[in-house]
């Protein structure tokens, strides 16, 4: 049913700024990324893309470029994207956000990171192995040092360059591997054996291994 709420929250936010009462507009914006979020958290990504859309609109118009909650706004739209099917908007707005974040916050940012991560996905489905290996390995290797090898979030990084490189020939194959082996035995200490990240990382190790028999 919050699905229905969409076409009120973009009517809510042109009425706010048709009024062009800058207080009005911010309340209207964090009604519609409220909505917005709740819908992605619930799988309906089709049903939020026109708000996510509309949100972007209204963000670029009353915020600088570099403004976190701009980059996120766009942040969501690309990965909003990246599941209703459309990868070349969301590698080409991914990449934007990623050169935006590192630009105002640094190459080592956790927000930084999480869009070359996010990049990763977009890239991955139109089958481009190299590229994607090289912008997950950044954000595998850029979480490690900033959180941790042992950070769930490295750890999914980590997984993630392990499942590329199963895809990309001999040598890779033997990396994938030997990053297999040592994602999996810290997912199994930190997350535990039943854990979503630890199954998808030995099913990876696994394919990984039967490469290069």
């Amino acid at each position: 049913m919050r699905n229905l709420m969409v076409p009120h929250a973009v009517q809510l936010l042109e009425n706010a700024e048709a009024e062009g009462d800058e207080a009005v507009i911010v309340e209207a914006l964090t009604a519609a990324r409220r909505l917005r979020d709740d819908l992605v958290a619930r799988g309906e990504q089709p049903s939020a893309l026109p708000l996510a859309q509309r949100v972007v609109e209204a963000a670029e118009q009353h915020s600088s470029a570099d403004d976190p909650e701009l980059l996120d706004d766009q942040h969501q739209l690309a990965g909003i994207l990246v599941w209703t099917g459309d990868h070349d908007a969301a590698i080409s707005l991914h990449r934007d956000v990623l050169a935006r974040r590192e630009r105002a916050l640094g190459a080592d940012s956790p927000d930084t990171l999480t869009s070359a991560h996010e990049l990763f996905f977009a890239i991955y489905l139109t089958g481009d192995w190299p590229a994607a290996e090289r912008t997950i390995r950044r954000a595998a290797e850029g979480r490690e040092r900033v959180l941790g090898e042992g950070h769930p979030d490295t750890l999914h990084s980590r997984g993630l360059l392990a499942e590329v490189l199963c895809r990309m020939g001999d040598e890779d194959e033997r990396e994938a591997v030997r990053l297999g082996r040592e994602t999996l035995e810290a997912c199994r200490r930190v997350l535990g054996d039943d854990h979503q990240e630890t199954i998808d990382c030995r099913a990876v190790l696994q394919t990984a291994e039967d490469a290069v028999r």
